[in-house]
């Protein structure tokens, strides 16, 4: 019997099968998430149409503006007329006081405004998206230093978070696990409310459904789990790294990064000793010009920006401080070969 023969007329018979690259997100991501976020112990905000959510932001804030003004005009049909000079002169003054009065709801109403045009409800972004989300994992008060204005911005400008969430959906929208007990907060990513006795299970569970995770380094009980799990069960180059360690300056009138490399350096340092032995290959000890750190597929780590992913000089307008250098180049990769 020839049974070289034979095996070769077995192994012909039997159907090629191609498989999804294991790195890549489930094909039912969609209805996961979905399910997810409709399930018991998530809440979130319900959809509202962005014309309307316009229209409910600049009433308000027009409402805001001319608050004073108007104070002063219902006034001057009580005040006798001799005093008709005076209220007119403090009707002029009111607006641009009111702008020093009313400047930290001012910069809250203009900053919802600038994020709820994008929409605010999860569920809904995921529905329409074109591909698999991003996940911004990071600790809670973390919101405090990614969410503050910078200082040169009196009234309007964005955050360190509105900036990196503005950046990445243009690919895919960017969810978020909002701060316990809290209200809805315009802040960048899409949030939604978890109990903290699911909070595990629906990382878990969103993690393996989004095409990109960005972490953002920290040493918390939280984020410990969250990396540990990350590492053990995420392919590499679905995660991305954004060190605590840049925020912290990126607010002040003039940044200069070299200038404040050391107490950045010091910091990351901190973080990368303490998790040592949690990443594959070690971290780099020196983050002078890294604003994020990008895994190859055996966890090398990539500086970001760099050789790979280098700063794109288009995005220097919209990102003059740089927080952002290589954050393009990054996402053009991971979104346009997926």
């Amino acid at each position: 019997m020839n049974y070289t023969g034979y095996i070769t007329a077995m192994i012909s018979s039997v159907p090629i099968v191609t498989h999804t690259r294991s790195d890549d997100p489930p094909a039912d991501w969609r209805e996961r998430i979905l399910s997810t976020l409709a399930s018991e112990g998530i809440t979130e905000p319900s959809y509202v149409p962005g014309w309307r959510l316009f229209l409910i932001n600049f009433t308000k804030l027009c409402g805001l503006i001319g608050l004073p003004g108007g104070i002063l005009i219902l006034l001057n049909f009580f005040l006798p007329d001799r005093f008709a000079p005076q209220v007119i002169l403090c009707l002029l003054l009111s607006y641009p006081l009111s702008f020093l009065v009313f400047s930290k709801r001012l910069r809250i109403l203009v900053r919802t405004a600038q994020v709820e045009l994008h929409g605010r409800s999860p569920s809904h972004a995921v529905r329409n998206a074109r591909h698999p989300p991003i996940f911004y994992l990071r600790a809670f008060s973390f919101d405090d230093e990614a969410t503050v204005t910078p200082l040169k911005h009196f009234i309007g400008g964005r955050t360190a978070e509105m900036r990196l969430i503005s950046r990445m959906r243009r690919y895919a929208p960017v969810l978020a696990i909002a701060t316990p007990n809290e209200p809805d907060r315009a802040l960048g990513a899409l949030r939604f409310h978890v109990t903290e006795a699911r909070w595990e299970d629906v990382v878990k569970t969103i993690v393996p459904c989004c095409r990109l995770v960005v972490w953002v380094t920290g040493n918390t009980r939280g984020l410990n789990w969250e990396i540990r799990h990350l590492v053990a069960s995420l392919s590499p180059h679905r995660l991305l790294l954004w060190p605590h360690a840049n925020i912290k300056t990126v607010n002040t009138l003039r940044q200069d990064w070299a200038v404040t490399a050391e107490p950045r350096n010091a910091e990351w340092r901190q973080f990368v000793d303490a998790h040592v032995d949690v990443f594959p290959k070690p971290l780099p000890h020196d983050i002078t010009d890294i604003r994020f750190v990008a895994f190859d597929s055996d966890w090398t780590p990539i500086p970001v920006p760099g050789a790979r992913y280098p700063a794109r000089q288009a995005d220097a307008f919209t990102d003059p401080k740089g927080l952002l250098a290589g954050l393009t180049s990054l996402l053009k990769e991971t979104f346009h070969s997926a």
